[in-house]
């Protein structure tokens, strides 16, 4: 089943993917008015995008547009442009995941409400395998509990990965798969904590207990084990000429049959869906979207997790690649707002967001991935991830907001 705003796009005739096709910049499409994103980066003079956009498969280039034309008060026409789609290849893609389990957490929440358990709740994981974590303390809070409300704003605001592993342990593979079959996602994968666990110890989830305010138990959830073990629908999904383990270079390229899948053109129509419709296609309410909206847009200082005031290791552009590039002494130009999901492993960077200005009006979705591993080998450390990889979408992301301005 298609989820509900993209089928009214649709019957609208407002949802039409282009393909602009093109091996290196001097071949990509320069007549056709429709090829506005090939036009957009073949005439930009950055050195790191005519590199990038002249050697897209070696880079595993991939770039999702979606201009917003808002044509009256209650009719919106979206255009999605897809520059280098990579549809049935594996990219990597390492955090974007928080952005659909923030959404499931969410969804999942509502089961409990007969039990008086919010996303406010003191939330308490305990160890029952040899993989998982305790936790019952999380200073962060100001009650120094944790809650899955805390861990969806660490995820939103600087993509943490222990808050990640919490919400994972709570959803279950199980439950993940179920509600991503229902918003129809078949391609989507999400089975694997961020800490190293075996392909069976992911599939155990934690014992967790459920808290109010005074300390009394609203509910618990003992330990159990997925009933499935699933697999990457993309089979082995080999990436690299080579890997290192402990120190040690391995020849055969590295296998993710068992890591998490998300294509990009995937994620980017989830942004699309909990940015322009009502609720999501995972059945959360307005109020979760708005709070999910809320800290996606927030630098790290403005929140009020006060760890994340400094500026020095929580620089403003912390997870703002597009535009800005992670780069910490990056100027913040107060008219922009970005609200974005970011990632970056085993070589491959990538950033989704919805961008406005203020000040022109201007609003789009962005999407890029890119893998920068010159070298072919996987975790080695040796990524071009801060001249490449970055530099790419800090441009990618002004060439697209300069664009926009200029239609208005």
């Amino acid at each position: 089943m298609m989820n509900t705003f993209i089928r009214l796009l649709i019957v609208t005739g407002a949802f039409m993917p282009l393909f602009c096709w093109g091996q290196a910049a001097q071949d990509l499409p320069k007549d056709d008015d429709n090829n506005l994103l090939c036009k957009l980066l073949e005439h930009d003079h950055s050195p790191v995008i005519q590199k990038v956009i002249n050697n897209p498969g070696k880079y595993r280039l991939q770039i999702n547009y979606t201009p917003i034309d808002r044509l009256t008060r209650t009719h919106t026409k979206l255009n999605t442009l897809r520059l280098f789609p990579q549809d049935g290849a594996f990219a990597y893609p390492a955090s974007m995941v928080k952005l659909p389990v923030c959404m499931m957490t969410l969804s999942k929440l509502h089961s409990l409400a007969k039990y008086k358990v919010d996303k406010n709740s003191r939330m308490i994981s305990d160890a029952a395998k040899g993989c998982q974590i305790c936790q019952e303390r999380d200073y962060n809070s100001p009650d120094s509990f944790p809650s899955l409300s805390l861990y969806i704003r660490k995820m939103l605001l600087v993509s943490d990965n222990v808050a990640y592993n919490r919400a994972y342990e709570f959803l279950g593979p199980d439950d993940i798969s179920s509600m991503l079959r229902k918003a129809d996602y078949p391609d989507v994968r999400i089975m694997q904590r961020f800490y190293t666990c075996d392909t069976l110890q992911n599939r155990q989830m934690n014992p967790i207990t459920f808290l109010n305010s005074k300390g009394e138990q609203l509910y618990f959830r003992d330990s159990f084990t997925s009933s499935v073990q699933l697999r990457n629908p993309l089979g082995k999904s080999e990436v690299g000429s080579g890997f290192m383990n402990a120190k040690k270079q391995f020849k055969p390229p590295l296998s993710f049959e068992f890591s998490n899948n998300l294509p990009l053109i995937d994620v980017h129509n989830m942004l699309i869906n909990l940015v322009m419709g009502k609720g999501s296609q995972f059945g959360i309410s307005e109020s979760d979207r708005d709070f999910m909206l809320k800290y996606m847009a927030m630098y790290p200082g403005e929140s009020e997790i006060q760890a994340y005031h400094n500026r020095q290791t929580y620089f403003p552009a912390y997870k703002k690649y597009l535009i800005y590039g992670r780069d910490s002494k990056a100027k913040i130009d107060s008219n922009v707002r970005i609200y974005n999901i970011v990632g970056w492993g085993y070589g491959h960077v990538s950033d989704c967001a919805y961008i406005t200005d203020k000040k022109s009006g201007a609003e789009f979705f962005l999407s890029a991935q890119l893998y920068c591993n010159e070298d072919g080998i996987l975790n080695d450390d040796k990524y071009e991830y801060a001249t490449i990889g970055f530099p790419f979408l800090k441009r990618l992301g002004e060439i697209i907001l300069d664009y926009e301005r200029s239609k208005r």
